[in-house]
């Protein structure tokens, strides 16, 4: 696992510098009403793409952890399948973690429209599926895209750090017994979702 922890994901670097930018600009020029809005902003931007350490200890090899954070918004059983859909909302931590040991996974990319706002988004927005095993996930960005894994990582430990977005995360897991309900928050990298059969 990464042992280099940030309080900042990786994505949110750039915004946060053209704020501080913007924010020492304004008191140059001696305008407070403006970098006090820079500040609000640049706290507001830091808290959304915060990065905090998540340790899940004393689980059996077979726990499944949620992805992100977020609330549980479907819960179904199609054949041997459990389908679990996790919105993430603005605030959520982003970051995404892996809810498994994978040894093997391949990533496939749909493009799309970012219609963050239309109905028809769910149809247009750009999806990232992740597939590991007999098992995948859909992550679908709402308000940022996703960052992905690098190419030259092979293998993801259990909690590990694997990307970040503002959305829904689909899963689909093969003989999984659920420990949630539908409406509870789940904690990306702690909580656990169920255990695989």
């Amino acid at each position: 696992m990464n042992s280099k922890i940030t309080y900042l994901a990786k994505s949110g670097y750039k915004g946060a510098i053209i704020l501080v930018v913007l924010l020492g600009v304004a008191i140059l020029l001696g305008l407070k009403n403006l970098a006090f809005l820079f500040v609000i902003a640049l706290v507001g931007w830091v808290y959304m793409f915060r990065n905090p350490e998540r340790v899940a200890l004393h689980l059996s090899d077979n726990a499944l952890l949620a992805p992100i954070d977020g609330e549980i918004k479907q819960i179904q059983s199609v054949g041997d399948k459990c389908i679990i859909t996790i919105e993430s909302k603005i605030f959520d931590v982003g970051v995404i973690r892996s809810p498994l040991n994978i040894q093997n996974y391949q990533i496939s990319q749909i493009y799309g429209i970012p219609l963050y706002l239309s109905q028809k988004r769910d149809f247009f927005n750009s999806k990232v599926e992740f597939c590991f095993g007999e098992n995948k996930m859909i992550f679908s960005p709402r308000l940022f895209h996703i960052f992905p894994l690098k190419s030259s990582i092979t293998t993801l430990e259990r909690g590990e750090r694997m990307g970040f977005m503002k959305g829904e995360v689909q899963m689909e897991i093969k003989n999984l017994e659920t420990k949630l309900n539908v409406g509870d928050k789940v904690r990306g990298g702690e909580s656990v979702l169920g255990y695989l059969q």
